[in-house]
């Protein structure tokens, strides 16, 4: 039980670490955004384009924190695979599991399928199911 408990830490620490690019990140404090102070769901698909995924994390944020608190976290997800694949850089995603990283508190993942200058990429999006739910990190599948 040990081993296991010790084997899962350090895939999570190799997974947590082995995020998302970061050459080419646009500081937030230095880029402004389409008609306002912070990134918005307009701005999803510029990000996409330019693989600058660390700033998708603020407009899913946004939208995260408008929904419904009393709704159930399997909902909260259903609702934002809904709000992603109606971007037209994003082709489908699909909820991996919800909670199933044990940590405190637990962290969902969503598998991301975005279209970037016509190559589909797949991607992984963490989401910590804290209240209201909050989009963590991202990392690209690989082949």
């Amino acid at each position: 039980m040990k081993k296991t408990i010790l084997l899962f830490g350090i895939a999570l620490a190799m997974f947590i670490f082995a995020g998302c690019k970061d050459d080419g990140v646009i500081n937030l404090n230095e880029y402004t955004p389409q008609g306002g102070d912070t990134p918005q769901s307009e701005d999803f698909c510029q990000f996409v384009s330019e693989e600058n995924f660390e700033l998708t994390i603020e407009p899913i944020n946004n939208f995260l924190k408008e929904l419904e608190p009393a709704l159930s976290d399997a909902a909260k997800l259903e609702k934002l695979c809904g709000w992603l694949e109606e971007h037209d850089c994003v082709l489908s995603t699909e909820i991996l599991h919800i909670g199933g990283i044990y940590t405190l508190p637990g962290i969902s993942e969503l598998v991301v399928v975005f279209e970037i200058n016509n190559v589909t990429r797949h991607f992984v999006l963490d989401v910590v199911m804290s209240e209201p739910l909050t989009a963590h990190w991202c990392h690209e599948l690989s082949d």
